[in-house]
């Protein structure tokens, strides 16, 4: 059975952490039928909530995404910011971009074709957080939106895909869990 590395932590009140990175290579490959993927999904809340998805992408990629056109992805690392509001809340939700789609459904489906899932943050509750989230990530310094309007067609946010040139974690993870948000509507 595939060895799952991953830890959980909560960060202050809000934040939880899942890390997949011993999982990079098998996440953007396909459905692995040894992976427990029940060992993940009982880590996250079935509630509802927001989140954010780390990806690595190794190798510069060049990606079409849906009506967003022709993107060319740089090496290195992105944040997803979604929620999940709908049936099955974030459960489901996540457990949906942990399998590679041949059918991509949202614009994230595509870039998980190309980039593997490092880490999973999350934040249960009612209170949407996605915009903050977003705003957040999009004024860190250092950080590049690669994908206009990616995962943002519904709101009027730049984008809800940013990329950072080297990992992610510690500097943005203290403004997200420091309530230094930004609503952008």
């Amino acid at each position: 059975m595939t060895s799952l590395m991953w830890a959980f932590e909560a960060l202050g009140k809000m934040l939880h952490i899942i890390r997949l990175a011993s999982l990079k290579g098998y996440l953007s490959a396909g459905w692995d039928a040894d992976l427990d993927l029940s060992r993940i999904e009982e880590r996250i809340s079935p509630g509802v909530g927001t989140y954010v998805l780390i990806l690595y992408v190794a190798r510069t990629k060049s990606l079409s995404i849906g009506s967003l056109g022709k993107h060319r992805l740089p090496p290195g690392y992105y944040a997803y910011v979604g929620s999940a509001f709908g049936p099955g809340g974030l459960r489901a939700r996540l457990t949906h971009h942990l399998k590679a789609w041949s059918e991509p459904h949202w614009h994230i489906d595509y870039l998980r074709r190309q980039a593997d899932i490092t880490e999973i943050w999350f934040s249960s509750g009612p209170v949407k957080q996605e915009h903050a989230w977003a705003r957040t990530c999009q004024s860190t310094p250092g950080v590049t939106i690669p994908a206009p309007y990616f995962g943002a067609s519904d709101c009027q946010c730049a984008s809800h895909l940013f990329f950072f040139p080297e990992p992610v974690r510690v500097k943005l993870l203290r403004r997200l869990d420091s309530g230094d948000l930004r609503d952008c509507g």
